[in-house]
């Protein structure tokens, strides 16, 4: 039984994947460039040696209150070395939420027009990914992007565990998406139990779209350090954090391999050998091996009714 027990805490959690989505094998480096003032400012993310004659656009749309990129800078440095545009409106401060939207169409038609001149590679097709309260102003921007100033039409929208239903009356906009938009939610379960969690309500307002897929991100016990899955998991890897937040396997097969795999897919139109991430398949769900062998507790699919389709979690507050 001790050795049992020795066995398991002496388990490392898995590095990032070896290939595919969500691997650190990069075609570019990246240049960060912030543009723009108060609630219009905007950081791009750029590849670069070599700079691509085009690169798909993702704008990242942060949780409550964040306005900076550090908390998300390893993700955006990521997709920016696997050949996408990223783009992240500071959105506006704690006090002006019911301006994010507008400030965040600015942001974004500003960021399409530096993306235009000499030197940068010319967007391509765009996404909308957002964290949190993020995830809603998602919603609310890919329903009406011809407004003013008009934007691209997303061809993806990906949901990082959105709460913040409190904030934002986002419903109507999520009840008019429509088809060939595809919608990926990345939900963990506390928030999924939540009052102020978004997913069981965004998941029954877009019956609608045909392409679409939640998937769970439990924590996982097994060895040391645990895998701990809550509202803030996606932030991991900032030195803001503390040690307690370090960039591990929640971030790299949680977040980054299916939100990769869905922009691949929807953006280069491109479907991953590890199969669609709208299907839900084995090779999808995988998220490594602990270093004695046992499989990391795979992403779930979830179908959010009735209440309590997942067992609740401690998780760090609502952001």
């Amino acid at each position: 039984m001790l050795i049992g027990i020795s066995a398991a805490l002496a388990a490392r959690p898995p590095g990032p994947p070896g290939d595919g989505p969500g691997a650190p094998i990069y075609a570019h480096d990246v240049a960060v460039t912030r543009h723009g003032r108060g609630g219009e400012r905007l950081w791009l993310y750029t590849p670069v040696d070599p700079v691509p004659p085009e690169a798909p656009v993702v704008v990242y749309l942060h949780g409550f209150g964040r306005r900076r990129p550090e908390r998300y800078h390893p993700l955006l440095v990521h997709l920016a070395r696997r050949g996408y545009a990223v783009v992240f409106p500071a959105q506006g401060g704690p006090l002006s939420v019911r301006r994010y939207p507008d400030h965040t169409r600015v942001a974004v038609a500003s960021a399409l027009q530096v993306l235009s001149s000499p030197d940068h590679p010319d967007p391509g097709a765009l996404a909308l990914v957002g964290h949190s309260l993020g995830g809603l102003l998602a919603l609310e921007l890919a329903a009406a992007p011809q407004r003013a100033p008009a934007l691209p039409e997303p061809a993806a929208v990906i949901l990082h565990d959105p709460a913040g239903t409190r904030f934002v009356d986002w419903h109507e906009a999520a009840s008019e998406l429509v088809d060939p938009l595809a919608l990926l939610v990345l939900t963990v379960p506390a928030t999924l139990a939540s009052d102020n969690g978004a997913t069981r309500p965004v998941w029954a307002e877009t019956q609608a779209l045909q392409r679409r897929a939640l998937l769970a991100i439990r924590s996982d016990l097994h060895g040391s350090p645990p895998l701990i899955s809550d509202h803030l998991g996606v932030q991991s890897g900032d030195a803001l954090l503390g040690p307690d937040r370090p960039l591990d396997a929640i971030d790299w097969w949680g977040y980054w391999r299916p939100t990769e795999a869905a922009l691949q897919e929807t953006l280069l139109h491109q479907i991953p050998a590890m199969g669609s991430v709208f299907c839900a398949c084995d090779g999808v769900l995988d998220r490594g091996r602990w270093s004695d062998g046992t499989p990391v507790i795979p992403l779930e699919p979830v179908q959010p009714d009735p209440p309590g389709a997942l067992d609740s979690t401690p998780s760090a507050p609502l952001r």
